[in-house]
């Protein structure tokens, strides 16, 4: 039965519906560029979440934080989102090793043939590294879950 619902084209080609929470995304960079959580750096994993409303055990109800898409998509939420992206790609090229990819290369490497020609087209005109990174980090199919 798994292989089964492996081999299914839709398992595969779902649309991208979800936007990933500040906790998700977070982790979805650090794996980008194949960083893990350091305790002895901190500082760019929950300053992004602090920045973003959403470090751990800090959501003011039991209900949690909301799991839909206008909560985190709202213009202010998106300012943030982007601001933290270009901080968080600053912060993950300070940590060995060397980051030796392009941001077209990475991009390539994360999406392959999911990539849309606006995304591509936005990564490929970044002006550096960092400002690629933050580029993937903001597209839609990285965004989205």
């Amino acid at each position: 039965t798994v292989k089964a619902l492996i081999a299914l084209p839709y398992g595969w080609s779902a649309t991208l519906k979800k936007l990933r929470t500040p906790y998700e995304l977070q982790v979805a960079q650090m794996r980008a560029l194949g960083r893990r959580y350091d305790p002895a750096n901190r500082w760019p994993f929950d300053a992004t979440l602090d920045a973003l409303r959403h470090k751990p055990w800090e959501r003011p109800t039991p209900d949690g934080f909301p799991d839909d898409v206008p909560y985190w998509m709202s213009p202010d939420p998106m300012r943030i989102r982007l601001e933290t992206a270009q901080m968080t790609s600053w912060a993950l090229q300070q940590v060995a090793p060397p980051i030796t990819v392009t941001a077209p290369m990475l991009a390539k490497q994360l999406f392959g043939t999911y990539l849309s020609p606006g995304s591509k087209s936005a990564i490929a005109h970044a002006p550096d590294l960092t400002d690629g990174l933050a580029t993937i980090f903001m597209i839609p199919e990285f965004q989205r879950r």
